[in-house]
């Protein structure tokens, strides 16, 4: 769980750019997580773990975001593909700087098993630079903050 409130926290401040999308952002961000862990459902099960292997991977992951347009309207298909694409773009980013005791990320799944990482801080530690994110938010969105508030006296 801190690990997807780190990506959600991380690509915040990045939201401003993309004033058209924010939640399609949002969801791009957290959407390799939510479709890598289905083996959590069943954790017995072994398909499950080849799975949650395969849809945590840039090359899946448009593939997902590519049928997820595919459920908008034509006009729209462009600025989903761009926003959510963003979004997991920067969660793969993240991902990227993080330690595991696995294989890791499979970059070019199902081309190549191999895996780069700039390994800098394990998963699970990603709990720790949740204040300090929390407080770039903060000091990022306060003042458009008060500023709406007082206008809306």
């Amino acid at each position: 769980m801190p690990d997807l409130a780190t990506h959600v926290l991380a690509v915040t401040p990045f939201l401003r750019r993309a004033a058209r999308c924010p939640a399609l952002v949002l969801l791009g961000a957290v959407l390799p997580d939510l479709a890598g862990r289905l083996g959590v459902l069943l954790p017995n099960a072994d398909i499950f773990f080849w799975m949650d292997t395969a849809l945590h991977t840039p090359v899946s992951m448009a593939l997902i975001i590519y049928i997820l347009a595919l459920l908008f309207p034509a006009e729209r298909r462009t600025e989903v593909l761009v926003c959510a694409g963003a979004g997991a773009a920067f969660h793969f980013a993240l991902d990227l700087l993080q330690k595991t005791a696995t294989a890791g990320n499979l970059w070019l799944f199902p081309a190549s098993l191999a895996s780069f990482q700039v390994p800098l801080i394990w998963g699970d530690e990603s709990f720790f630079a949740l204040p300090a994110l929390v407080l770039i938010n903060v000091l990022i969105y306060a003042r458009p903050l008060a500023a709406l508030l007082k206008k809306r006296r």
